[in-house]
């Protein structure tokens, strides 16, 4: 379990209606859990790109 967990997902500054940045913020109280976060990248993203999907306008 993380002490801290955060995702922000905003518009690219450069092209802020062709991309997207995604930051991922964790605070664990080893490394083993930040690898672990890491190998989970792809799983994370693919939930990120589910919501977006969702509430695409």
């Amino acid at each position: 379990m993380f002490n801290w967990f955060e995702i922000t997902v905003s518009p690219d500054i450069n092209a802020p209606t062709k991309r997207i940045a995604i930051s991922i913020i964790a605070r664990a109280d080893n490394s083993n859990k930040a690898i672990e976060l890491l190998k989970n990248i792809p799983e994370i993203l693919g939930v990120v790109r589910e919501v977006l999907e969702e509430v695409r306008l």
